[in-house]
Order: C-alpha cells, then sequence, then structure tokens
C-alpha cells in the first residue's frame, strides 16, 4: 500500500511540473489543457502526501517509507529523462518546451525535498540508482 500511495506523490508531481512547463507552450492544445492538468496532477500528488503523512505518523511507517524512497526517488527524478537530451534544444525552440530537463529536475527536487523533511525523513542521494543524469 505505501508503494502505491509514493507513485502519487512522486508520479503525479512529476506531471504537474511538466504541465506547468506547457502553459506557455507554441502548441495551442498543449497550452490550453496545461492549467487543468497541472491542477489535477498537484490534487493527485497532494493526496498521496496526505496517505504517506498518515504513514509516517509512527516510527515503524516513517521506517518503510523510508526504505521505498531508495526505489521511487531516483525513479522520480530519472522521469525527467537525460539533462543532456538532444530533443530538448529542439523543444525549447520550437516553443514545445521553456526549459531543460535538468532545470525543471532542479524545481520538482527542491520541492520533493522539503516534503520529504516535513515528514522527518531523510532525503537519499540523488545520485544513487539513477538511470539518467
Amino acid at each position: 500500500m505505501p508503494t502505491t500511495r509514493s507513485t502519487y506523490f512522486f508520479v503525479d508531481l512529476n506531471g504537474a511540473f511538466h504541465a506547468r512547463d506547457w502553459r506557455e507552450s507554441s502548441y495551442v492544445p498543449l497550452a490550453k489543457m496545461a492549467a487543468t492538468v497541472e491542477r489535477d496532477e498537484l490534487g493527485h500528488s497532494e493526496m498521496g502526501y496526505h496517505f504517506l503523512s498518515d504513514i509516517c505518523s509512527d516510527r515503524g511507517g516513517r521506517t518503510l517509507v523510508q526504505a521505498l524512497l531508495g526505489k521511487w526517488y531516483p525513479a522520480a527524478l530519472d522521469m525527467f529523462g537525460r539533462s543532456d537530451s538532444r530533443n530538448v534544444p529542439k523543444f525549447i525552440h520550437w516553443g514545445l518546451k521553456s526549459v531543460g530537463n535538468a532545470e525543471i529536475r532542479s524545481a520538482y527536487k527542491g520541492y520533493v525535498d522539503g516534503k520529504l523533511a516535513a515528514l522527518g525523513l531523510d532525503v537519499p542521494d540523488e545520485r544513487a540508482r539513477r538511470r539518467f543524469l
């Protein structure tokens, strides 16, 4: 159960950060739906965070969540793709994205790290178990 709840927090929040970047997209359908997607994904993420908060309210739950962070934290950071992606400059040039993968990942990481610390969890090493940097 905590694994599923972790994914609400991490994965849906990832979607919200991507949708935020679509607000100024040159592709009008994407720009039009960006605010709705961002709002919905933030809501799902907050629901997941609420569940995690409940789980972390006791020592056993916090220990379990801390262990699961070893899997979900790097997976969530990798969802932004490679920092050196050859396609990102094209997407920025075409107006489909406004920032690169490293910048959006950094903003996401700062937000997530604050939320994890508020739950009394240790933030995992950002380079451990990563597929993409």
